[in-house]
């Protein structure tokens, strides 16, 4: 992203990026099972990771409830969600959304 800001295409680079990764997320639910290991974190987990990191916590909050996403994130996202919506936080800690 440095060599894109430089150059002044950081939007247009972020939104190629988001592109590529929907198409991954879109390719990885595709499959009745997913053919990771358990050591492999999802593409829906990365771009989770990417809005809450840009403070995006509405589409970080549609990604996460849109499909599966690593354990290790509820606690972050039901924090971040809890701030506006206490009842969502409450069900994305006891796993609700699953």
């Amino acid at each position: 992203m440095e060599v894109a800001t430089a150059t002044g295409r950081q939007a247009e680079t972020r939104e190629r990026a988001l592109k590529h990764l929907w198409a991954l997320v879109s390719e990885e639910e595709a499959t009745a099972k997913l053919k990771r290991t358990v050591w492999q974190r999802g593409t829906r987990t990365e771009l989770v990771r990417i809005f809450l990191a840009g403070k995006e916590n509405e589409v970080a909050w549609e990604t996460f409830t849109g499909g599966p996403v690593a354990t290790q994130l509820w606690p972050e996202m039901a924090s971040v969600r809890g701030k506006t919506h206490p009842h969502e936080a409450i069900a994305c800690i006891t796993g609700c959304f699953r």
